[in-house]
Formats: C-alpha cells, sequence, structure tokens
C-alpha cells in the first residue's frame, strides 16, 4: 500500500513549504467578517471572511476549534485573492461561535516566505432570524412557551434564580458524569458565582454567568440554553491537523457528497472517504458516499475524520457505518451511569455486523487528530476494534450523551450523566 502510506505522510504533514527571506513582520489578520466581539450577527450569513495584511501562500490554512461553539463548515474553504480567506458556514439563530485562525500548535496560515501568521481568536453571536416566516425549520430548538413571561425585558425575581442555583449545584454534584474528571473546587465555583447568579435579570444573563462558572470542567458538550440562544462553556479550543484546502490537490477524482462526506481514489486502488459530521441528519449523505466508495471495489481504505467533532445522535450513524468492517459483534466500550450521586452499570456497547453485504476485508487506516471528539472517538474505538490502524494525533477527549435540565428560571443546562469507557476501564473524558 505504498500510495496509503505516502498519502497519510501528506495529509499528516500538510505539506511545508521552502523557506524564504523572513519579510518584516509577519502576517497578521486586519479585519474578519464577522469579526471578534460582534453580536447580533445575521444568522443567514453563509460565510465567514478572513482578510490578511499581506499576501499568503494559498496551500495551507488552520481554522482551530470544535464542539458545539464552533461554526459548522459546509462546503471548501477558498482563496478569494491573495489575501481575502472564504469560510462557507451554516449559522444557527442566537448562538455564540468561537474558532481561531491559526494556534501556538497548529499555524499552517502562512505567509510566502513560510511565517505563519499571528492566531487571531474569534467569538461571535447571532442575533435571531431576520425573516422566521420564511424558514422551513428553525436551527436551534424554538424557546418553550413558558419562557414567554420571562422576556429580556422582564428581570427575573432573585429568589427563582436562587432556586435555579441550587438546581444546577445538585446536577453537578449528583447527575453530571464527569464531575471529578478534572480538578475543580465546585463548592468554591458555585459559592464565588452565586450573589451575580442571584442578581442576574434574564435567562440570558444567568446562562453566560453560569457558563464562565463551569468553564473549568473543559468539556465541549457541557453547555446552556436560554432561549433558542446556546452558550458554550468551553470555548473551541482544540488543534486542527486537517488542512481542508490542500485535500483536493492531494486526494485524486476528489467529490464532495453534499459537504458532509468527499471521497477520491488513488491509481493503485486505495480509497479515500472523509467523513465532517455523524449527525443522524447527514447518515444519508455518509451512505451515499460510502456506496461511491464500495464500488469502486479498493483494495484499501483511507477513513479521515480528524475534522469530525461527532453530532447530534451521532452514535448510531457511527455504529452503522463502522458494521460494514466486522463479520461478528464486537464490544467497542462500556458506560457507567451517574444517578441520584450514585453510579449504575458498567453497560456494555457493541457493534452488529452488517446484514445487507459481507464486510470490507481490505486494509483500513483511519486518520485521527484533536478535532475528533465525542460520538468520533467511540467511532475511533469501533474502527480499532475492527481491526484498522489508527494513525493521527491524539483524540480531544471529550464523551457523553448531554440531555436538558431545566432550571426553574427558564435556562436550560445541558450535561452528560454517563461516562464512557475503553474496553479494558480507562476513561475517554479528558484523555483521548
Amino acid at each position: 500500500m505504498r500510495t496509503g502510506v505516502v498519502i497519510i505522510a501528506m495529509l499528516g504533514a500538510m505539506a511545508g513549504i521552502e523557506s524564504l527571506p523572513a519579510v518584516a513582520a509577519p502576517p497578521r489578520v486586519l479585519r474578519a467578517a464577522p469579526d471578534n466581539g460582534d453580536t447580533d450577527v445575521d444568522p443567514a450569513l453563509n460565510r465567514i471572511v478572513i482578510e490578511f495584511d499581506q499576501p499568503m501562500d494559498p496551500a495551507g490554512h488552520s481554522v482551530v476549534g470544535s464542539g458545539p461553539s464552533f461554526p459548522r463548515i459546509v462546503g471548501q474553504p477558498t482563496w478569494n485573492d491573495q489575501r481575502t480567506y472564504v469560510i462557507p458556514v451554516r449559522l444557527a439563530p442566537r448562538h455564540t461561535y468561537t474558532l481561531s485562525i491559526n494556534s501556538k500548535t497548529f499555524a499552517y496560515f502562512r505567509n510566502r516566505a513560510g511565517e505563519p501568521a499571528e492566531p487571531y481568536p474569534i467569538t461571535f453571536t447571532t442575533g435571531t432570524a431576520r425573516d422566521v416566516a420564511a424558514s422551513s425549520a428553525p436551527a436551534q430548538p424554538t424557546a418553550p412557551v413558558a419562557l414567554a413571561a420571562m422576556a429580556p425585558a422582564t428581570t427575573l425575581p432573585a429568589e427563582v434564580n436562587r432556586r435555579a442555583i441550587a438546581q444546577l449545584r445538585s446536577a453537578i454534584d449528583r447527575q453530571y458524569a464527569h464531575r471529578d474528571s478534572r480538578t475543580v473546587d465546585w463548592p468554591a465555583r458555585f459559592d464565588q458565582f452565586s450573589p451575580r447568579l442571584q442578581a442576574a435579570p434574564t435567562p440570558a444573563a444567568f446562562a453566560s454567568l453560569a457558563a464562565e462558572m463551569l468553564a473549568p470542567a473543559s468539556d465541549p458538550l457541557l453547555f446552556l440554553r436560554a432561549g433558542a440562544q446556546t452558550v458554550a462553556t468551553c470555548p473551541a479550543q482544540a488543534d486542527d491537523n486537517l488542512n481542508f484546502a490542500l485535500l483536493p490537490k492531494l486526494v485524486p477524482q476528489w467529490r464532495d457528497h453534499e459537504g458532509t462526506a468527499y471521497t477520491g481514489r488513488f491509481p493503485d486502488a486505495v480509497a479515500y472517504m472523509l467523513i465532517m459530521t455523524w449527525s443522524a441528519d447527514r447518515s444519508e449523505a455518509i451512505e451515499r458516499a460510502w456506496n461511491v466508495v464500495h464500488e469502486s471495489a479498493p483494495r484499501a481504505i483511507i477513513i479521515d475524520v480528524r475534522g469530525n467533532s461527532g453530532g447530534k445522535a451521532g452514535e448510531a450513524a457511527a455504529r452503522r457505518f463502522a458494521s460494514r468492517f466486522t463479520a461478528e459483534p464486537r464490544v467497542y466500550a462500556t458506560h457507567l451511569i451517574r444517578q441520584n450521586g450514585q453510579w449504575l452499570g458498567p453497560f456494555e456497547r457493541a457493534i452488529e455486523p452488517a446484514h445487507d453485504r459481507p464486510p470490507y476485508r481490505g486494509r483500513l487506516v483511519v486518520l485521527q487528530g484533536p478535532q475528533s471528539m465525542a460520538e468520533n472517538e467511540l467511532f475511533l474505538l469501533m474502527m480499532r476494534d475492527c481491526g484498522a490502524t489508527l494513525v493521527g494525533l491524539k483524540s480531544y477527549g471529550s464523551s457523553g450523551d448531554p440531555q436538558p435540565l431545566r432550571l426553574e428560571n427558564g435556562v436550560q443546562v445541558y450535561l452528560s450523566s454517563r461516562r464512557d469507557l475503553q474496553p479494558g476501564g480507562a476513561a475517554i473524558q479528558g484523555t483521548g
């Protein structure tokens, strides 16, 4: 599998460029649209535009981020000119997004002399949909009817917030599976933030303060909602070892499958498949992309999930895909359930072989990285158990199945009561 080995090395290294004499100053971002700190951004906006202060090398990029606060990229980013980079996205109303252009670890945005651009973090918040009537379905769940009496113009009673704080504290102590995954003094955090939380005038203000309080959990699957607004507790910080813009140049017969999966094929019958999400609503697009790969009868397959951070109800989709690579049931993970301060389990989770066709018998390589998280980390365990070789950087280390808990003041906190374990018993959360 000579081509497979070569392409793995190329995709992992992301093709550096020859060193040239340094220019006077490293490149930096002049402006972005939306830019850091922007609020009430139109959720219908379909692209993020980055403008640099000097001509850049188009061969690489590092758009860094992960989790529910990372914008959903729905196509191939492009260079409009030597200084302007455009990222196609799909945004949700009343949602806070976080990403970074380059980071300390990954800095593939470079000028023509090979100098990396200075990291440029961006956080912005979208407003309400400009034309709700024209939308066939909301991108985020609509606000519960009970929230109508707590619109932003209404000040929340301190007593209502006090009871909401007590509910949240109890949930962290008795239901949250990852409470002790990191060294956090939770009683001290609640004591520190309770006065401000009790005085929060609106559900959105309460959610923002609570997110700040919960941030030390470093859990991208722990977040809050106030109406239709999503507030992350863990801003996107995962580095990226995927240079999406370079892939069509490296992978022959590149093909886009609805912005969800991408396929290609090398001359020596090695197939490539990039899967960007495991969201249940994208499973049909994944299936169509897989059929293209399978029908080409490859002798080996490279499955790339470096940019895949899981997806809503995505474990079933990942399990269905992995079922094509085993002839027998395989336990890929176990889990414990945190309930009323007690642990239940462990419970086993297994892949069943697909019944519509024989399992694929060729060689398998799976590319992973720091943005491989949540349901995608379970997929890595499935594929490892099916005999695939995992290549790349360590996965993020997050797991669980966050479920909503409605607080008395109308805020919803999403937290996981499930702790996922590898077959040997090691926790995924915080380790990867």
